[in-house]
């Protein structure tokens, strides 16, 4: 599962493999490994890949179909209880 999410969030952000490994600091190839889940990324790179792509670290690890940050969640939710 994180490997196919890691992908869409990828794609949704509209970055290429190489691209998103520059920003994370890590080779084009362990990149690839992530995305095919032939390798996981240590939490520090995890934690980097989800601020990078602005959606939560439990998303990308199939914890919870949110893929909103919490920060972010959590600010809609409170300006929703506003309305």
């Amino acid at each position: 599962m994180f490997g196919k999410r890691l992908r869409q969030a990828r794609m949704d952000a509209g970055l290429t493999q190489q691209a998103l490994a520059d920003l994370i600091g890590v080779s084009l190839r362990n990149y690839q490994n992530y995305e095919q889940g032939s390798r996981n990324p240590p939490l520090d790179t995890l934690a980097s890949i989800a601020a990078t792509l602005r959606v939560s670290a439990d998303y990308l690890l199939g914890l919870t179909d949110h893929s909103e940050p919490y920060e972010r969640r959590w600010i809609l939710l409170d300006n929703a209880d506003e309305r």
